[in-house]
């Protein structure tokens, strides 16, 4: 379900993986006011992609009764993102660092690596279950 308003859009998921097909359309609706950069499009994409897919899984553990809400706004310079999952949060200060030695081979726990890397600014609200996510124009 989206819900559009003058300043904002809303995409509410259920916690279940088909559920992620639906934010590319969702970001394309959010992208025509903007730029036509592809880039910047694919990086928002991927990064929106890891932080719905961890509110999915890790935060409502893919209990399909709980929802994840991506929120959209926008000013001149900076599009902004909201990403707000139903479950008991997470320490974001204790995740490992993926590029250490001992973790380097780990097939697992790049996303908020990834986030960080690609996103202008991203930070967590609510133990974790909110995260804020900041690109570029």
């Amino acid at each position: 379900m989206t819900i559009e308003t003058t300043k904002e859009l809303r995409l509410i998921l259920p916690s279940e993986p088909k559920s992620i097909e639906k934010l590319e359309p969702f970001l394309r609706r959010c992208w025509k006011p903007n730029n036509k950069e592809t880039t910047l499009f694919n990086d928002v994409l991927l990064v929106l992609t890891e932080a719905v897919n961890n509110g999915m899984v890790h935060g409502n553990e893919s209990n399909p009764d709980k929802l994840v809400t991506v929120v959209y706004s926008s000013s001149n310079k900076i599009i902004n993102f909201t990403v707000v999952d139903e479950g008991k949060g997470f320490n974001y200060d204790k995740v490992p660092d993926p590029t250490h030695q001992s973790r380097i081979d780990q097939p697992c726990g790049r996303g908020v690596f990834i986030m960080q890397q690609l996103a202008y600014k991203v930070s967590y609200q609510n133990k974790g279950r909110k995260v804020l996510i900041q690109f570029r124009k």
